[in-house]
């Protein structure tokens, strides 16, 4: 009898972790597959573009900026994180940091953007309020250092140094970083490229919006 009622319970805990793996899975986004070109991306996420539009508006921060910054962090991976240690080069350890999400914001300055933005229970894999994140994020760059919100090459360094850290000038001595932040520049050109040749047959926002 406690044989069969250690089996059964057993099993129930399987049937209830493989639930949970399927519950998690089912819910992660895939990304579109032709990352390299926008208007493909965004007409297979139109809810995407209409987020960047918004954002655009509110903090003035271009649709193929905002798109190329979100290539760049994650390759528009809702759980993607950074890669974990390996304690004595097999062991999985901790993470090198604690970014996470689509725009790979770290908790600190997650919480900053909730504080200041007024937002409870904004996720990071929630595609919309990483965009937020980054608009949020370029425009206190441009407020507080007067870096040019057309200036995606410095714009990128202040995302990934930090403000303090990019007027400490840490990023000069970062030479694959600076080779990153024009890559990044050169995607946001393309990509607005991209986007004035399909712009027409992009999403316009309904009445509803406004």
């Amino acid at each position: 009898m406690q044989y069969h009622y250690a089996k059964t319970r057993f099993v129930l805990i399987l049937l209830l972790v493989g639930g949970l793996v399927y519950a998690f899975s089912a819910h992660k986004v895939v990304p579109p597959k032709q990352l390299d070109n926008i208007c493909v991306v965004l007409r297979l996420r139109p809810a995407w573009y209409l987020a960047a539009q918004k954002v655009e508006e509110k903090w003035g921060v271009s649709v193929s900026t905002q798109m190329a910054f979100i290539y760049r962090e994650s390759h528009f991976r809702s759980e993607a994180m950074p890669k974990r240690k390996k304690l004595f080069r097999f062991i999985p350890w901790f993470r090198t940091s604690s970014a996470k999400g689509y725009a790979q914001a770290i908790n600190n300055t997650w919480r900053v953007y909730l504080h200041e933005t007024h937002q409870r229970g904004a996720l990071r894999n929630n595609f919309a309020r990483s965009l937020d994140f980054v608009g949020w994020y370029l425009h206190r760059a441009h407020h507080r250092l007067g870096v040019s919100k057309d200036d995606v090459y410095a714009l990128y360094l202040a995302y990934h140094e930090g403000l303090s850290g990019y007027v400490r000038g840490y990023y000069q001595q970062q030479p694959q970083l600076m080779r990153i932040a024009r890559k990044v520049q050169r995607r946001a050109l393309r990509y607005q490229q991209q986007l004035i040749q399909c712009k027409n047959q992009l999403p316009k926002k309904a009445w509803w919006h406004f």
